[in-house]
């Protein structure tokens, strides 16, 4: 089904706070147990795997699994990240993913990630991501 996702992040870093928010649409698949949602972002397409009863999101860019990005409490991920200005090893310590009022067979619902993110081994960001899914109108 076509939904609406809208995705606010706040970050802290250098005692700098910044707040941006996206939207996109996309098409929400239910596969077993997971979701997928298909969308794009500056032109380059994205599939979020969302694992509600593990409380784990997966996002994979550009169809390259190995820029697979994982964000699943108490785990911290590496990954080369492919960008505009080169190829950037990031890694993601994830504290909570947190899937609130979901009903994605509706599609309808929220997922909020709590994670710290690091380069080069440095931490850059405490990051809080929000992400709302909802049904797809014109």
């Amino acid at each position: 089904m076509k939904v609406k996702m809208t995705m606010h992040t706040r970050q802290k870093y250098d005692g700098d706070l910044d707040s941006f928010v996206m939207e996109h649409s996309g098409v929400l698949m239910q596969r077993g147990e997971q979701f997928l949602l298909s969308y794009f972002q500056e032109g380059v397409h994205h599939g979020m795997k969302l694992y509600p009863t593990e409380g784990r999101l997966e996002i994979i860019r550009n169809w390259k699994e190995e820029e697979k990005l994982l964000y699943e409490g108490g785990v911290r991920w590496k990954v080369d990240y492919e960008t505009e200005v080169g190829v950037l090893p990031l890694e993601f310590d994830t504290a909570e993913v947190d899937f609130r009022n979901v009903d994605f067979s509706r599609g309808q619902g929220e997922i909020r990630l709590y994670y710290t993110l690091f380069q080069f081994g440095q931490k850059v960001a405490e990051t809080e991501l929000s992400i709302a899914i909802s049904p797809y109108s014109e």
